[in-house]
């Protein structure tokens, strides 16, 4: 399977945290004045988070591929096309949930990062 972001080709053991715990569906519940319930639902079009993490133990991104997402992620406003395999999804970083990007080395100098990419679709 291969994963890119904007072109980067990440490490195809990065892992989407996140997956799991979204709902295409937006939900309210009001009381009405007679005890009851309104019940009001609508799917969602966009503004799904998309966590990609390289876990030390699972993935390794390197400098190569960090400075490359730093880029990306370093333009105001831009929307980019995160291949998934066969899935393709048009995404922001998600710098209101800063940092967008948290890439720490593996070891000192070793050349080999792990962390999260925060992303969002539009």
């Amino acid at each position: 399977m291969v994963i890119t972001l904007g072109g980067v080709e990440l490490p195809r053991q990065i892992q989407w945290i996140d997956r799991d715990a979204w709902s295409p569906v937006a939900q309210s519940v009001e009381r009405t004045l007679d005890g009851g319930q309104a019940i009001f639902a609508a799917g969602l079009q966009a503004g799904r988070p998309i966590t990609l993490e390289a876990d030390a133990g699972v993935a390794w991104i390197t400098d190569e591929q960090r400075q490359a997402v730093l880029a990306l992620a370093a333009q105001p406003g831009s929307v980019f096309q995160l291949a998934w395999g066969t899935e393709f999804y048009s995404v922001m970083f998600r710098h209101h949930d800063a940092p967008a990007v948290e890439l720490r080395p593996l070891r000192p100098n070793s050349g080999w990062f792990v962390g999260q990419i925060k992303l969002v679709t539009v």
